[in-house]
């Protein structure tokens, strides 16, 4: 009950006093709508961008939210869709390892490791060690 108030009191300061309202929904909003994020693009740069799209889109179509709906739900539904543009957009980016030559090992990992997240930690490590030499 106290989040469909405080969505309430968020997106009526949005219309009301539109700084101060931001600054409630990123408070409220910014850090989990990332690590959402985050864990769909897995690159640091890439979730910060959709994050960042994520909350102007909220920001500039604020009018047409639903009351009776979750603002969390739509702020995911949102964030889930930036994520997946992002894919497509690198996905469409790619280029073939076959074609790279020996490039392949100049490849780097995402800069910033959430070193708390064993799956992560994982995954970054697995990128910086080699494919298996085939015979």
């Amino acid at each position: 009950m106290m989040d469909r108030l405080q969505e309430k009191h968020i997106v009526t300061t949005i219309k009301t006093d539109p700084g101060r309202g931001f600054r409630m929904l990123m408070g409220r909003y910014g850090e989990p709508v990332y690590w959402h994020i985050r864990r769909l693009v897995v690159s640091h740069d890439d979730a910060e961008d959709a994050e960042q799209e994520t909350f102007i889109r909220v920001f500039r179509s604020i009018g047409q939210f639903r009351k009776g709906s979750s603002l969390k739900t739509w702020i995911y539904r949102i964030a889930t869709n930036e994520a997946l543009r992002i894919l497509e957009r690198r996905r469409q980016e790619l280029v073939p390892l076959d074609t790279l030559g020996s490039g392949v090992s100049s490849l780097q990992a995402d800069k910033y490791v959430d070193y708390s997240d064993l799956e992560a930690v994982k995954l970054q490590k697995a990128i910086h060690t080699p494919p298996p030499a085939s015979s």
